[in-house]
């Protein structure tokens, strides 16, 4: 019912979930000490576009089990991707 009143909530299932992961892991990231918390995000970045490249590449496009899109990677690491970029300006 819910995909019938939001037709593209596929990519906000993507946008929530890994926006979710990146803060959880920056979040368990805090229990390190300061100096080692810039290696801790860049991890966390590192695995939100490793695991939505797996999802969509073997998942979706070699498995079968989806539809690859390249829209479902881009809102699966937007959000980390804004985060880094602030975070280096």
């Amino acid at each position: 019912m819910v995909e019938k009143l939001i037709p593209q909530i596929d990519k906000l299932k993507h946008f929530y979930l890994w926006t979710l992961l990146f803060f959880l892991i920056l979040l368990i990231g805090k229990a390190f000490p300061k100096n080692l918390f810039y290696i801790v995000e860049w991890f966390s970045y590192f695995v939100i576009l490793i695991t939505a490249m797996w999802k969509e590449i073997v998942k979706d496009w070699i498995k079968g089990k989806g539809n690859a899109e390249f829209m479902d990677f881009f809102y699966s690491v937007i959000v980390a991707s804004l985060y880094m970029i602030i975070k280096l300006i």
